[in-house]
């Protein structure tokens, strides 16, 4: 009989401590309470030689986005009338602007006149819509020469012209116009 009472005395401690009746639980409605992690200190780097070496050795890196193929830009410039070339004859330049890949979608492009004194005189801008598998696609710019400041201020010598996509430059192009 000791033996028993021995083993309900042993009950008796054994659910008493698990009845938490002493305690108020003191956080948010519902039960949940937010604990913030804290910052584990000295940590120790783990050894390279330790970590799990990759099982896909010799494969290929496979890269799921398609890649884009860089943009290429032709600039063809000419004096307008054909045959002009001094600024009392020119009445403007034309500007052809092959464009060869790049993005897809509508990008803006535009081309920046430079002076022969090295500060830029005219910036235009296009845009273009580019379908996938489209070819080269053409803009044309204009910069009226006759009747303008250009002749006005004598503005001749040799003028650049650069291309921007979307704000980069890509090509230049040469054209002079003689005193």
């Amino acid at each position: 009989m000791p033996a028993v009472r021995l083993l309900m005395l042993l009950l008796v401690l054994l659910a008493w401590g698990c009845v938490d009746t002493g305690r108020i639980f003191e956080g948010p409605p519902g039960g949940v309470m937010e604990v913030e992690p804290q910052a584990p200190t000295n940590l120790v780097p783990p050894d390279p030689s330790l970590l799990p070496t990759p099982l896909l050795r010799g494969f290929e890196e496979v890269l799921l986005e398609p890649q884009l193929e860089p943009a290429r830009h032709i600039v063809r410039t000419r004096l307008l009338p054909l045959g002009a070339a001094t600024l009392a004859e020119v009445q403007s330049v034309e500007l052809e602007l092959d464009v060869e890949g790049g993005p897809v979608g509508a990008r803006e492009l535009g081309v920046v006149f430079v002076a022969p004194a090295g500060f830029a005189w005219e910036r235009q801008v296009q845009t273009l819509e580019r379908a996938s598998g489209d070819g080269a696609k053409t803009l044309r710019f204009t910069l009226p020469v006759a009747a303008t400041l250009i002749t006005d201020h004598g503005l001749a010598g040799d003028w650049h012209v650069t291309t921007l996509d979307e704000g980069v430059e890509h090509a230049a192009a040469t054209f002079t116009l003689a005193p």
